[in-house]
């Protein structure tokens, strides 16, 4: 004869055992792993070390600089600008300072923007040579919306220039030679070196 087999279930017993049941499911869904918890911590406090803002390198995009009270024109689709007192001659693409009379060339003190195509085999700066009517002094790197160049100096007819020149490729070979030049008559032009570099640095699209 077989003989019922019974258990019986103590207070103490019945108590243990949800213990033991409730902490099996708390495991079951994830409730002892505390690697999220570690990872979100983590992060945190990657996130506090990274720098806000990274620093730019040297040598790389220029940064326009606008003059407080200076006026910000467009020339060529070029944002340039220029000090307030100073007045665009129609249709030359030439700004001088002071009334603008009769045109009769570019005047001694004055800003110059253009663009010069070069078909291919395009050299930028056998180009830039030419303009400047040969070597050229003061040269600095820069890169402006993308396009490298860079600033110089040079002399010619009597007139000292400081001027922006910036490579331009427009495909098939061929580039367009970006020129912003700044002149003053020789003996004038170490009080207007000032005026020029704020010119230049202020060129952006």
């Amino acid at each position: 004869m077989k003989i019922p087999c019974r258990t019986e279930w103590k207070p103490g017993l019945i108590a243990f055992s949800i213990v033991v049941l409730c902490g099996l499911g708390w495991v079951a869904c994830g409730g002892g792993d505390s690697r999220p918890a570690e990872a979100a911590a983590a992060s945190s406090v990657d996130a506090a070390e990274q720098p806000a803002a990274a620093e730019k390198a040297p040598g790389s995009e220029s940064s326009a600089k606008t003059p407080a009270g200076w006026q910000t024109v467009d020339i060529n689709d070029w944002k340039i600008s220029l000090p307030p007192d100073w007045n665009e001659i129609p249709r030359a693409d030439i700004w001088q300072p002071g009334e603008i009379g009769p045109f009769q060339g570019r005047p001694p003190l004055s800003f110059h923007s253009g663009g010069i195509p070069v078909m291919p085999p395009a050299d930028f700066e056998k180009r830039v040579k030419v303009f400047t009517g040969g070597d050229f002094q003061e040269r600095v790197d820069v890169t402006v919306a993308g396009m490298s160049g860079f600033k110089c100096t040079w002399e010619q007819m009597g007139k000292k220039h400081r001027g922006l020149f910036l490579e331009e490729k427009v495909g098939g070979g061929m580039i367009v030679v970006n020129l912003f030049d700044c002149q003053a008559p020789a003996d004038e032009f170490d009080q207007n070196t000032g005026i020029f570099e704020k010119i230049l640095d202020s060129v952006h699209k």
